[in-house]
């Protein structure tokens, strides 16, 4: 307790920013602070400016000093507080699944933009389920289902429906056995995933955030095999998928054209690589 002066939140903030400026940079420090406020103690960012003399406990007090020795750690700021917001409602998340990403929710967007109409949506490798519930809550009338090889996982995404109240079905499955899923076997209008995609090599340059702190089993491919879980999904998909079926694919942003091939060389149809708001490939999307 005796790293801030007092139990004000201006001094809390004081001290937050004293020990993670250098660290985390200005714009980040102000973002994570913020954030723990608002999740914390149900405060907004207008009231850090008009309360700042709003006093804490010492059980608050210490959240925020804990917050600070996790994202020294760095430690990303959804595992510290817990959850994470996505496509605009909040999901938990913790070390069993990936932080959902902004291209993620470009993903979401591109999906319920193009098939307002779609009765089924099935969810590839869901995670913590971000993608699925989002695709539930935007287009309540479609049956959505997600699946994913780890028990944990799918622990996270079953509270994320009741969280954002709506009924997902989650199964376990592998997405390299997608044949032997008999919950999964019907006619689909649209598949979906997020598959693991990163080389193992590339591990050596990733941000110790992400290497640390997500699962590795949903972010790594052999270095011989990139393709390896799009190859399984899309040849199950090509026979799976109702007439005019959709496919997408969220990709590493330099297999966007490799992705493109292996779908085109399976016979689908419009096979497009869409790019992301950083200019970099990646969707892929096919049509049957």
């Amino acid at each position: 307790m005796n790293k801030v002066s007092n139990n004000k939140l201006s001094s809390v903030r004081a001290y937050f920013d004293a020990e993670l400026k250098a660290f985390l940079g200005n714009r980040a420090c102000k973002n994570y602070f913020e954030l723990c406020v608002e999740v914390w103690l149900g405060l907004s960012r207008s009231d850090l400016i008009l309360r700042p003399d709003v006093a804490l406990s010492e059980s608050e007090i210490l959240k925020f000093l804990y917050a600070v020795k996790k994202f020294k750690q760095h430690e990303p700021i959804g595992h510290v507080l817990g959850e994470q917001f996505f496509y605009d409602s909040k999901f938990k998340v913790n070390e069993h699944v990936l932080i959902p990403r902004p291209e993620t929710e470009e993903l979401v967007d591109l999906i319920i933009k193009e098939n307002k109409n779609a009765t089924n949506i099935l969810d590839v490798g869901t995670g913590s389920g971000c993608i699925a519930v989002s695709l539930k809550m935007a287009l309540p009338k479609c049956q959505v289902t997600g699946i994913d090889i780890s028990e944990k996982a799918l622990e996270v995404a079953r509270a994320n429906g009741v969280l954002n109240e709506v009924q997902v079905s989650f199964h376990h499955g592998d997405a390299m056995k997608m044949a032997q899923l008999e919950e999964v076997n019907k006619k689909w209008d649209v598949v979906v995933s997020n598959p693991p995609y990163i080389p193992i090599k590339e591990k050596a340059f990733m941000d110790r955030n992400v290497v640390d702190y997500d699962p590795s089993l949903a972010l790594f491919v052999p270095n011989d095999k990139p393709l390896m879980y799009y190859e399984s999904i899309a040849k199950w998909a090509f026979n799976i998928l109702q007439k005019k079926g959709a496919l997408y694919f969220e990709i590493h942003e330099n297999f966007g054209s490799e992705v493109s091939d292996l779908l085109i060389n399976l016979g689908f149809l419009k096979v497009s690589i869409i790019q992301d708001l950083q200019g970099k490939d990646r969707i892929v999307k096919a049509i049957i």
